[in-house]
């Protein structure tokens, strides 16, 4: 049984500044799953697809929906799509999790990853089970990833990769601080431009100009025809 609803909410909600886009997409997606928020006036539909139906408790204000491998459930609007095997709302604690195969894709940013929990309330983001985070010129990879809107920080763990621009790089732990436009790698982190690559304990990526800062000590081979892009 499929249960498919349609729902409009409040346009101020969608308006609201964004950290990363991805973290308060999720939170409109989550508002959308409730079908007391919002009201018909000047708010974009939100359509939801359950192939195999729903749990609703109105006492308890909690909302769950159920897919399966190959037919997820299915959030969006005009502007996002939200898929996983499960997703649940509490909106009495402020959270929502999808599980299984979950898929953001919203303005500039696809966000998959095994499970998602966010907690609307402390305006928080928890990414587990692998995940792949792509936005503009970055794409990031790893086991675990967190945000925060108020902290303004992103932070990825376990088996991190990275690609922004013409360079690559590993890392054992990522951390993304919106306010100064850096990302701090540590954990044996090394960067890659063409056949070139350096290798230090800590490195700094300048997102703005590419450059990057690496603290020792420094293992590293350049070639001549990948000199444009260097470490300091």
């Amino acid at each position: 049984m499929v249960t498919r609803r349609l729902l409009t909410i409040k346009t101020a909600l969608k308006r609201r500044p964004v950290y990363l886009s991805g973290l308060l997409l999720l939170a409109l997606a989550a508002a959308a799953l409730s079908p007391a928020v919002g009201s018909a006036e000047g708010g974009p539909e939100v359509e939801i697809i359950a192939p195999e139906g729903s749990d609703i408790d109105l006492k308890e204000e909690s909302f769950s929906y159920f897919g399966r491998a190959g037919q997820p459930v299915i959030a969006r609007t005009q502007e996002l799509s939200l898929t996983a095997r499960r997703i649940d709302y509490n909106r009495k604690e402020q959270e929502l999790s999808a599980r299984g195969d979950v898929v953001l894709i919203g303005e500039e940013i696809k966000l998959q990853a095994g499970e998602v929990l966010v907690d609307l309330e402390e305006e928080s983001l928890i990414a587990t089970g692998g995940f792949t985070l792509t936005r503009g010129e970055m794409e990031l990879a790893g086991r675990v990833l967190t945000a925060s809107r108020p902290e303004g920080v992103l932070t990825a763990t376990e088996e991190v990769k990275w690609h922004f621009r013409d360079l690559r790089g590993e890392a054992e732990e990522l951390v993304y601080r919106e306010d100064e436009g850096k990302v701090y790698l540590s954990g044996s982190p090394v960067a890659y431009w063409g056949e070139s690559y350096m290798e230090g304990t800590k490195m700094v990526l300048h997102l703005e100009t590419g450059r990057i800062i690496i603290t020792g000590p420094v293992k590293s081979k350049v070639q001549p025809q990948g000199g444009e892009t260097g470490g300091d």
